[in-house]
């Protein structure tokens, strides 16, 4: 966690504060059972590190935006998991009911809608994107080889503007988006990113 010490401001993506959210009591279970994604325990970890040290996560208004879509596709994912159905005690051939799916949504979704009373979590209204530097990280995504972005996909327009608010804040930005983290260093030479860490790659000690 060194490289983001001494950083008043860290910036998050959208699947970072989902992937803080999902952790989910099931509460007619006993013993309780609790439904997490497999990043929930380091996205817990780092942020309450941070905290710890009185630094604050930030985002954009672009990814709060996508806050329940994005927690919609994560909660699908992770209840087809057949780890989580048998976890729940469903059978091999059995899925989880689409209910159970919407109550473990909605209570990702309140969780995710008080981020804002958070003492830590600043959501920053004022920032808007440089059409100029969103075309310059354009150009610079497009100029790439496609092997290097592994299995993730080119980088969207919030995407985009993350890196570009990473920088004009100097705050450095959380992802666990390969297609981003992996270009850190290059972004950083060519001017037009600042630090970026791949969520899953940070020690916490």
């Amino acid at each position: 966690m060194q490289r983001l010490a001494g950083f008043s401001l860290i910036a998050y993506d959208t699947n970072c504060l989902v992937y803080y959210c999902f952790l989910v009591d099931i509460p007619e279970t006993n013993p309780k059972i609790t439904i997490t994604v497999r990043q929930t325990e380091q996205a817990r970890a780092v942020t309450d590190y941070l905290v710890s040290h009185q630094q604050k996560v930030t985002t954009i208004q672009a990814a709060y935006e996508e806050l329940n879509d994005c927690i919609y596709n994560a909660v699908e994912e992770r209840m087809t998991d057949r780890e989580v159905e048998a976890q729940l005690g469903y059978s091999q051939n059995e899925k989880v009911p689409d209910l159970r799916k919407l109550q473990v949504q909605q209570s990702v979704e309140r969780k995710a809608r008080k981020l804002e009373n958070k003492g830590w979590f600043v959501l920053d209204r004022e920032y808007a994107a440089d059409a100029s530097a969103l075309v310059r990280l354009q150009q610079f995504f497009n100029s790439q080889d496609p092997a290097k972005f592994g299995r993730s996909k080119r980088p969207k327009s919030v995407d985009m503007k993350l890196v570009d608010f990473s920088l004009l804040r100097q705050a450095p930005l959380v992802t666990n988006d390969r297609g981003i983290s992996n270009f850190s260093n290059e972004l950083k030479t060519a001017g037009l990113g600042f630090a970026i860490h791949n969520l899953m790659d940070l020690t916490v000690s």
